[in-house]
């Protein structure tokens, strides 16, 4: 079982930030999980679109994911989690690809989204990146696109995770 800090340790300082991916180090994370958009012509780490992000915190600049890969590089994997994909931000999936192959960055790290279309684009990009299929509903229906598509993991919200779907999950093809 891995042990995922949601946006860094976000229980124990602002999510997001090198202080949040730093504690989640020190606690002994295997992964963090972090979500990026595009702002600007760069990918940053947000849950929130940039504007409305701005808007409630009125905080800026945000952490460039370049950045974020730079700090954690060598120490703890990552789970980047693309929130809104090619269809709002154009390009994404190609900015992000290049991103992790400049850094030398592939292996250590997963990326994933609800967006089956950016995810599959993402896959053919890079065949060897680790990809996920994020999904609220529809589990068995999900699962199958995933498989199909040839995505590594699912990440399935908790209220459908039964053990029915686990065990369907591990099964090949």
């Amino acid at each position: 079982m891995l042990k995922i800090a949601h946006r860094g340790a976000s229980g124990y300082v602002t999510e997001n930030t090198l202080a949040a991916f730093s504690k989640a180090i020190e606690l002994g994370a295997d992964m963090i999980e972090l979500d990026i958009h595009h702002w600007k012509g760069q990918l940053v780490v947000t849950h929130q679109k940039p504007k409305a992000a701005l808007g409630a915190r009125c905080m800026a600049p945000f952490l460039g994911l370049a950045d974020v890969i730079r700090f954690v590089k060598g120490k703890i994997q990552l789970n980047i989690e693309i929130k809104e994909g090619g269809k709002v931000y154009p390009g994404i999936e190609k900015s992000l690809v290049s991103l992790l192959e400049k850094e030398n960055f592939i292996d250590p790290c997963i990326v994933s989204s609800f967006d089956g279309p950016t995810m599959e684009k993402i896959k053919q990009l890079r065949p060897a990146l680790s990809c996920g299929l994020i999904f609220e509903r529809q589990p068995l229906k999900n699962l199958q696109r995933a498989k199909e598509l040839g995505f590594d993991v699912i990440h399935p919200r908790w209220t459908i995770c039964t053990p029915d779907l686990v065990a369907q999950a591990h099964q090949k093809k």
